[in-house]
């Protein structure tokens, strides 16, 4: 399509293409503050590609170059500038293959700008073989079954407190009743008063060493320390 191209003829090739894409080799002017600005802004989205940190690298040399022939930026800054605008997630992978290959880099100084960017393309290679997993081992996490995981719940649990008075029940109204047919000498009366008996609150701290014997007693209605032998006949 192009003047100079066949025959070939480097000079009037050159000036058709030019001609063709006016403009387009015109160079940019860039500022310090247009540094620091796609530095905020790719620092923030992350890389999973060799082709995105491609991507990266160019935009930011365009800009970097220009600032460095214009003695703008220094090649130590040059160097911090493209580390800083790599997303901190990335950080700790690409350090560890530069930690391989250049153990005693001091770690005062940042790393060349260039072999972050040959570490880069080794760890977000696309045809790593961790991005191309075994047949199946690719179906989406979703789909696979895992266990189930137990639930511990806590509850808290409330429980009464002992009564302070002699429990009211049919049980209890039935066993008085039982007891009034009863004479003194049956046997089923030892077994029955002892039942009742034991419907009588047992003794609290306070009272564990003083027994409380002026409690009624529920067939006679007299303190139950007049006839302490009945229940042992």
């Amino acid at each position: 399509m192009f003047d100079g191209y066949s025959p070939a003829v480097w000079d009037m090739f050159k000036k058709s293409i030019e001609e063709g894409f006016e403009g387009v080799f015109k160079e940019k002017k860039y500022t310090w503050q247009s540094l620091i600005q796609f530095i905020r802004s790719q620092s923030t989205v992350k890389i999973l590609t060799d082709a995105e940190l491609r991507t990266y690298h160019h935009e930011f040399q365009a800009i970097a170059h220009y600032l460095m022939s214009n003695n703008s930026i220094s090649e130590e800054e040059h160097n911090q500038y493209f580390w800083f605008g790599i997303h901190q997630d990335s950080w700790q992978a690409i350090e560890q293959w530069l930690t391989i290959m250049h153990p005693y880099h001091p770690r005062m100084k940042p790393y060349k700008f260039t072999d972050v960017f040959k570490a880069g393309k080794y760890v977000f290679d696309v045809n790593s073989f961790q991005n191309s997993p075994p047949e199946g081992l690719d179906a989406p996490p979703q789909l696979q079954s895992s266990p189930k995981q137990s639930q511990i719940v806590m509850r808290t649990v409330t429980f009464p407190a002992l009564p302070s008075t002699l429990p009211v029940s049919d049980k209890f109204n039935n066993l008085v009743q039982w007891l009034r047919k009863l004479q003194v000498n049956d046997p089923e009366y030892a077994s029955t008063y002892t039942r009742l008996v034991s419907f009588i609150p047992k003794p609290t701290v306070s009272n564990v060493f003083q027994r409380n014997t002026t409690l009624p007693c529920a067939f006679c209605k007299y303190p139950t320390n007049i006839h302490p032998t009945r229940a042992a006949q």
